[in-house]
């Protein structure tokens, strides 16, 4: 990461950056001393370092950071810095955490995102260009799936498959077709990511009264999911069912569809031929869609 600061500056936060890694050295000492059992009950989902500090998404959803604050950049209310861990206030249901020159932001459950520290150029997002030393939230920003942090700016993929970006742009780091700072999210120009969404084959149950689909489903993020079953007879389509549900981070579903008595009826005269039509719609993105055809014998 470059650092566009003087010399003197330079120096100054280099001592607080090796403090900062004393710290995370002893944090390390202390681990390789356990079994490889209890690394795994204490492992932390993810760690990241700025240029003078470091912070840490502890199991369970809070953050701990450490080193140089200055700016309010340990996000714990104050300005004092600190060689050993300290939590960021606030937090608790963090899923990642991103770290910039002097600066930190949280992704949380739900989509949200939360930073703190230095905001001379309007990086933590929050229509200000304030200081922090608590974490604030980020304008406008309710479905991200993953962060990441620059220098002075942030970046932030949104379930729909879009990009916002916010902080420093004299470079045109935030993608928007200027070289404007922005202190609240802008969108990158021309990035979509493609709607992704796995289908597993359905397994189905038959009662005497009804009959039930589960469908296993996977999406790339927050959005409306839902799936129809339809039985086609010479020219009549007829709908037996509809499942939906909504997501809300990329992750794995299930669909139950219940074919009621009247669909349960038809099968006890016949053989049936159904078509299990299942859609994504990603929120801000485009859907996606598949299909399965299962063939049911006559069953009494």
């Amino acid at each position: 990461m470059l650092i566009s600061t003087s010399v003197l500056a330079r120096t100054v936060h280099l001592r607080r950056s090796l403090q900062g890694a004393a710290a995370l050295a002893c944090m390390v000492t202390m681990t390789g001393g356990m079994t490889t059992a209890a690394q795994a009950a204490v492992q932390p989902p993810q760690i990241t370092a700025g240029v003078a500090h470091s912070c840490v998404v502890i199991s369970g959803g809070t953050i701990k950071c450490w080193g140089y604050n200055g700016w309010g950049t340990l996000g714990n209310g104050t300005t004092t810095d600190s060689s050993l861990p300290v939590s960021v206030s606030g937090i608790t249901t963090a899923t990642q955490v991103a770290a910039g020159d002097y600066y930190s932001c949280a992704l949380l459950t739900g989509g949200t995102v939360k930073c703190w520290g230095e905001n001379t150029v309007g990086q933590l997002g929050d229509r200000t260009t304030t200081d922090s030393h608590v974490p604030v939230g980020v304008t406008g920003i309710t479905t991200s799936t993953q962060i990441t942090a620059g220098n002075r700016h942030s970046c932030a993929l949104l379930s729909g498959g879009t990009v916002k970006c916010w902080g420093s742009n004299n470079g045109g780091q935030l993608g928007d077709g200027t070289t404007a700072d922005s202190n609240v999210p802008v969108g990158v120009t021309g990035i979509t990511t493609p709607t992704r969404m796995t289908v597993a084959k359905s397994r189905h149950k038959i009662t005497k009264t009804f009959i039930t689909f589960t469908t296993s489903v996977t999406v790339s993020g927050a959005g409306k999911l839902s799936q129809v079953i339809t039985h086609r007879t010479g020219r009549k389509t007829r709908t037996l069912c509809t499942a939906k549900a909504t997501t809300t981070t990329a992750h794995g579903y299930t669909l139950t569809c219940k074919i009621t008595k009247a669909g349960r009826a038809v099968l006890r005269k016949t053989a049936m031929t159904l078509t299990l039509t299942t859609t994504f719609t990603p929120t801000g993105g485009t859907k996606v869609t598949k299909k399965q055809v299962v063939k049911l014998r006559r069953t009494r």
